[in-house]
């Protein structure tokens, strides 16, 4: 079992601080800027951000950081654990009122996935995963019996 310098248990506090700071702009006119790729970023999306660098790099500064909002550092190659992190995915969906969006935190050591942390800031639906062990909240979960993954199937 791989051991992690954090608890995994303080990521759901963290996710939810990220959440609260979406909330507060989802029911308020939305300045909208656009990225040289066309796609839409919002004061969300970025202050989301900001909270979870600060948070993440708090919890375990020896890590790295990737972004959809940040510019990319290269010194992240150099590092054994990286957070990957998009701070609001569905900004299309934010900017339009549906509340179809997540706040995602994934964790790669060496290059392979060993983390993972979701949640929708306006269900308050959830769940940290990692080896075999998922664990969610606002929503039932249905255990599936089946062997191994490729067999398993979503409804």
């Amino acid at each position: 079992m791989l051991e992690f310098p954090f608890n995994p248990f303080e990521i759901k506090p963290i996710l939810e601080g990220a959440s609260e700071i979406i909330c507060c702009y989802f029911d308020k006119a939305r300045d909208v800027a656009y990225k040289s790729d066309g796609s839409p970023l919002t004061r969300a999306d970025t202050e989301s951000n900001e909270f979870l660098h600060s948070a993440l790099r708090a919890l375990f500064p020896e890590s790295a950081w990737l972004s959809e909002e940040t510019r990319d550092n290269p010194d992240r190659l150099g590092k054994a654990w990286v957070w990957i992190v998009d701070p609001m995915d569905g900004t299309k969906e934010f900017v339009r009122g549906i509340p179809e969006i997540a706040v995602s935190i994934g964790l790669v050591r060496d290059g392979l996935p060993v983390f993972g942390a979701i949640m929708n800031p306006l269900t308050k639906e959830g769940a940290i995963g990692w080896g075999s062990e998922i664990h969610l909240w606002g929503m039932e979960a249905n255990n599936a019996s089946c062997a191994s993954l490729s067999e398993a199937t979503a409804s």
